[in-house]
């Protein structure tokens, strides 16, 4: 997948989970995040860089609000792999997120 597509489908991802209040509580943001992951793999055959590169893209845009930025090192060593390693799928809310984060890139 082209990284301009991945990083507009997790934009797209990241404001629909801001916008639904799922970035106030870390379960919610992982089970959200991993279940979109989920969903897109599926549908668009990721590789398992991309889905990291998919963790990051994410919370670049998180890190946007906070005084001190994630560094990228701290998101692909310590937060990709709780992701990316997560079992318990919405897939519902991941199917949702997934065909939100299309319409709109």
């Amino acid at each position: 997948m082209e990284a301009k597509r991945l990083k507009g489908l997790t934009y797209n991802c990241f404001m629909y989970m801001m916008a639904k209040g799922m970035l106030n509580d870390q379960n919610n943001t992982i089970k959200g995040l991993a279940s979109f992951i989920y969903i897109l793999t599926v549908n668009e055959g990721c590789s398992r860089q991309e889905m990291e590169d998919c963790v990051v893209y994410f919370f670049e845009e998180y890190s946007r609000g906070l005084s001190t930025p994630l560094p990228e090192s701290y998101v692909r060593s310590t937060i990709a792999p709780a992701v990316l390693t997560e079992r318990n799928f919405d897939v519902p809310l991941g199917a949702s997120i997934y065909a939100i984060a299309t319409k709109k890139y």
